[in-house]
């Protein structure tokens, strides 16, 4: 499997709770990294909004959640997995992703958000890795087809 970050869906009340809206209510946001998280509580704290945390990734926030609640979070969660110039990819096709991006002499970093191992590169490598996104989910297609 292959993704990549067109969006971040934050407020996980607006996926099907029935108080979604009811005002009063509160709504978990899950931000997907400790570091946003934390630095989420102290924009909180500095706007005197109300918030209990979860775990170390979410957080609950009262219903409706402050205006700047989305865009903060996926301006911080842009900083760590950049939209549109990262993806993440199963174990089974990691090996093949990294030996491609290598021999194209595309730099890239690895780091870590949400559970899942994403892979980072440069904005003037973009054409070329998302070359290799489509050459990669081709081949897995075609392996799936042929058992």
């Amino acid at each position: 499997m292959i993704k990549q970050l067109s969006s971040i869906i934050l407020l996980s009340g607006l996926c099907g709770c029935s108080d979604v809206s009811t005002p009063g209510s509160t709504i978990p946001v899950h931000t997907g990294h400790k570091d946003i998280t934390s630095t989420l509580i102290n924009e909180l704290e500095n706007n005197d909004d109300w918030y209990r945390s979860v775990d170390s990734t979410t957080i609950e926030v009262s219903n409706p959640p402050p205006s700047y609640l989305i865009a903060f979070v996926e301006s911080e969660a842009n900083k760590i997995i950049p939209k549109n110039r990262s993806f993440s990819v199963s174990s089974a096709l990691r090996k093949s992703v990294y030996e491609q991006l290598t021999a194209k002499y595309i730099d890239y970093r690895v780091t870590y958000y949400d559970g899942d191992e994403w892979i980072i590169w440069q904005e003037e490598d973009t054409d070329k890795v998302h070359a290799i996104i489509d050459s990669v989910a081709e081949a897995a297609l075609d392996a799936k087809l042929s058992k």
